[in-house]
């Protein structure tokens, strides 16, 4: 080989080593970029989110649903993909946890704001919150807390739609019982728990007590049907019995096993 070929091989192979540097440096000025600029779209959806949640408690109610709004839009661009095409699976649930609980939140103020909202187009803005509220709640690690808030929310009375809500806190797992669905909102927390524990654990290991829950599945659809016609005072009612039974549940279970 020539000094004159050796010395052009050389040359070449640097604008390649060079070139590759350049690349490689743009690169990183690139995601370095790409980077901040993310980061100060979040922040901005931040401020928007706060300025929604600030409006919501001093129940400027309008204000709030405006940047709620905005806030989603947002996200939805950010995730590239169109309006109310939002799920879950576009998020890291390790990275973007916070933002996942936050989206999670505003759903479930904008499903509650729209409730009260008369209107069939409020109607069906309230029913697309609320469904996707549960979809981002479903298996999630704070779906226990958005089952809870649902309870809490029929338990005080202001839910409009008060059969949507119920569906949905039965969605996240709240309980599938139809009689326990039809009381969650006036019942104890704890009663629950405590009866499908007596069930579970006592009444499925006798043979009158596997009889005893085949006949209150088969009667139950019936009974929560009527419960769900009647006056909320009667209601509470038949929800202190229960929750009365569960206590002594609870007590004969402990009996029974000592």
């Amino acid at each position: 080989m020539t000094d004159k070929k050796k010395s052009d091989q050389d040359r070449v192979a640097k604008r390649m080593m060079t070139g590759s540097r350049m690349r490689a440096k743009i690169e990183r000025e690139l995601a370095i970029k790409d980077a901040e600029l993310k980061k100060e779209n979040l922040r901005k959806r931040l401020d928007i989110a706060k300025a929604g949640v600030k409006s919501l408690v001093s129940e400027s109610y309008g204000e709030a649903t405006r940047s709620f709004l905005t806030y989603i839009r947002l996200v939805e661009i950010s995730k590239k993909v169109e309006p109310k095409r939002l799920h879950p699976g576009l998020f890291d649930p390790k990275k973007e946890l916070p933002e996942l609980i936050l989206v999670t939140g505003i759903y479930w103020d904008l499903a509650r704001t729209f409730d009260r909202m008369k209107s069939n187009k409020n109607e069906r803005q309230h029913a697309h919150y609320l469904e996707q509220f549960v979809v981002f709640a479903r298996g999630a690690p704070f779906r226990h807390v958005c089952s809870e808030t649902l309870r809490k929310y029929l338990s005080g009375d202001r839910a409009v739609h008060r059969a949507d809500f119920k569906l949905a806190y039965k969605q996240l797992g709240g309980t599938s019982c139809f009689i326990a669905s039809s009381l969650l909102d006036v019942s104890s927390p704890e009663t629950l728990p405590r009866l499908s524990k007596f069930r579970d654990e006592f009444l499925r290991k006798s043979v009158w007590g596997l009889w005893f829950i085949r006949r209150y599945e088969y009667h139950s659809p019936t009974v929560a049907r009527a419960l769900d016609r009647l006056p909320q005072w009667t209601r509470r009612s038949v929800a202190r019995t229960l929750d009365a039974l569960g206590w002594l549940s609870e007590r004969a279970f402990r009996i029974f096993r000592a």
